[in-house]
């Protein structure tokens, strides 16, 4: 019997891993649409039910588990960043300086008050 190589999308979504979906082994089962021969359409079969439960966002051109994980990434690092800012919580040493970092950063007023100063000669 000839196998057909899987498609990388396919091979993806089988071994990455996404928390709070029921897993086995590293497979993905709650991406399966069953309603799909895998004999006829093995990517439909591999991947339709996460691509049916995951539409592309209206401000993305193409979505997928990387483009998931990536946007998971920048909220997670966003927490981070924003919990090291609050001047209220109990930071250590590097957690402040990360912290303020990130704040003198995001203190757009201040930016925009020193307008282009900063970067002229």
């Amino acid at each position: 019997m000839f196998f057909k190589p899987l498609p990388l999308t396919a091979l993806s979504l089988l071994f990455f891993a996404v928390p709070g979906i029921p897993q086995s082994g590293g497979i993905d089962l709650g991406a399966i649409d069953r309603a799909a021969s895998p004999c006829n359409d093995f990517y439909q079969y591999s991947c339709g039910m996460w691509v049916r439960n995951n539409p592309i966002p209206s401000d993305q051109a193409t979505w997928g588990r990387f483009a998931e994980l990536a946007e998971r990434n920048r909220n997670t690092l966003r927490a981070i960043l924003e919990k090291a800012a609050d001047e209220k919580a109990a930071r250590t040493p590097v957690e402040q300086k990360i912290g303020d970092y990130y704040a003198s950063c995001m203190d757009e007023k201040s930016v925009d008050a020193k307008g282009i100063a900063p970067v002229q000669a």
